[in-house]
């Protein structure tokens, strides 16, 4: 029986195509204890980070791939939704070091809403856990993660709070739950409240996760995937040849 492949929000893997994976696992941790809480700020012109594929940044002796989530998630929570159903699949230029990757290698998602400028507004209409619950609140549950706070920031839960308004009540709709669709991914989240602001986004990490390793996708009509191959081999991580 043959699965039919994932479509996620900047749609499928093509052949010949690397694939920097982060795969589910049944006794691993919830997703949540790999966002930032609240986001991290990034500054992409500063390091030069690439608009498209990832940039490799090494800081503390770690490595880092940052990986820019654009217009094929318009909302944070899009790949954080996506991520927890099935996993991340995140492609990477051929152009990268590989020789860089290893098993200390995190993958760190940017996105440009990431810090909600405008979350005064958002926590005065606040729905609390209702809509999602505090990361850190869910770290501290599953293992004991003290709680550190969120300082001046404010807490990723906003995320599922800030779906762009749909004017709820022209159906005489009066709540602000809705569904959002994303690729094959479907998750109900919460729209802004009705009252006027202006909505204001800076650019930063959403997410910082483990690498489980590189995918390679087989293409059977042009062998693009030796050269692939080759490269990606160059990690300190495992590398699969798939078919998907």
């Amino acid at each position: 029986m043959t699965t039919a492949p994932v479509v996620r929000g900047c749609g499928t893997r093509i052949a010949g195509g690397t694939y920097i994976e982060v795969r589910q696992s049944p006794n691993g941790h919830p997703i949540e204890e790999f966002l930032c809480d609240p986001p991290k700020p990034i500054d992409e012109a500063e390091i030069g980070m690439s608009a498209r594929g990832m940039t490799v940044m090494i800081t503390s002796g770690r490595s880092y791939l940052l990986d820019h989530v654009g217009g094929d998630y318009p909302n944070a929570a899009d790949i954080i939704e996506e991520g927890r159903r099935h996993g991340f699949s995140r492609r990477i230029q051929r152009t990268v070091d590989f020789g860089q990757i290893n098993p200390g290698t995190r993958l760190a998602l940017v996105h440009p809403k990431a810090i909600i400028e405008h979350h005064r507004t958002l926590e005065e209409h606040d729905l609390g856990n209702e809509a999602q619950r505090c990361p850190q609140w869910i770290g501290y549950r599953h293992c004991g993660k003290p709680d550190p706070g969120h300082g001046a920031g404010h807490c990723a839960r906003l995320w599922w709070q800030d779906i762009p308004n749909r004017a709820w009540d022209e159906q005489g709709k009066n709540e602000r739950n809705t569904e959002v669709r994303i690729g094959s991914t479907r998750y109900y989240a919460y729209e802004r409240p009705r009252t006027t602001f202006e909505a204001r986004y800076r650019p930063g990490i959403i997410a910082i996760l483990p690498i489980s390793g590189i995918a390679v996708v087989k293409d059977r009509e042009g062998g693009t995937h030796r050269a692939a191959l080759e490269r990606a081999e160059q990690a300190r991580v495992p590398v699969e040849l798939t078919e998907l």
